[in-house]
């Protein structure tokens, strides 16, 4: 059995305690290691309907098979 290692993760009890970043990177970085409390996400609500972009187009899936000849690269 493959054990991961997890680093404990901070959690925040305040918005106020959420730094500016200067890189998304760095942002990223930050969250991989901490969390918002329960009672943060609480206090927050729902987002209104105008501060999400509006949905994408509804698309199709298709399966299109294809035998192994004709994904073998072609010499040139």
């Amino acid at each position: 059995m493959v054990r991961e290692s997890r680093q404990r993760r901070e959690t925040l009890h305040s918005l106020d305690n959420i730094p500016a970043f200067a890189s998304e990177a760095e942002e990223a970085a930050f969250w991989d290691s901490h969390d918002l409390g329960e009672e943060v996400v609480a206090r927050m609500g729902p987002l209104p309907d105008d501060v999400m972009p509006p949905a994408g187009p509804r698309v199709k899936l298709a399966t299109v098979r294809l035998d192994d000849d004709t994904l073998q690269p072609r010499d040139r």
